[in-house]
């Protein structure tokens, strides 16, 4: 999986590692992450992979890592990347405002990956990353569903995400949405 939050986090949890008086923990039990792959993950070893099978298995069991380290409390500050999720965590828990600092994304001025696109359709709707299911990727196809059929030359790009999966590409073939 590849992400902006995920990146966001790497970036920081980078930072610290440069402050020797600093440490960190990633609140992540397990995790396929292309970003963070090489930080401590607590169960990623290939003789715990089964409990993770799923992405839902993953997010469910990794929710419930956090929520302990969290209880613990042994921790100087908690790093929230908006005031919303500030609001969270003190709505759900009953840790001091003060230790919550929000650090909102910063800017990424290392030179992007691209690939030279040959041909790009005039008329197009682009969706760019990870189809899971949080990003609504369903629903902005069935909204070009829609559009399309009034607007027969309007193209489905994807870009980012991987390669489609068998029930993404079910659904797009039962749906019509090809090429």
């Amino acid at each position: 999986a590849y992400g902006g939050i995920s990146r966001y986090f790497k970036y920081l949890i980078d930072g610290l590692k440069t402050n020797h008086t600093l440490t960190s923990k990633l609140g992540v039990l397990y995790s396929n992450n292309y970003y963070i792959k090489e930080d401590y993950q607590p169960l990623n070893h290939p003789i715990f992979k089964p409990f993770f099978s799923k992405y839902q298995k993953i997010k469910r069991r990794n929710n419930s890592y956090c929520k302990y380290l969290i209880k613990k409390s042994d921790f100087d500050k908690i790093i929230a990347i908006s005031e919303h999720t500030k609001n969270d965590i003190l709505h759900y828990t009953s840790i001091d405002e003060d230790k919550i600092d929000v650090i909102y994304h910063g800017i990424d001025f290392s030179k992007p990956e691209s690939t030279k696109i040959s041909y790009l359709p005039e008329n197009y709707i682009l969706f760019v990353g990870s189809r899971v299911g949080y990003k609504n990727f369903y629903l902005l196809a069935e909204a070009f569903k829609t559009l399309s059929q009034k607007y027969p030359d309007l193209y489905f790009v994807l870009a980012g995400g991987g390669p489609l999966v068998y029930g993404e590409t079910e659904y797009l073939l039962r749906n019509n949405i090809q090429n």
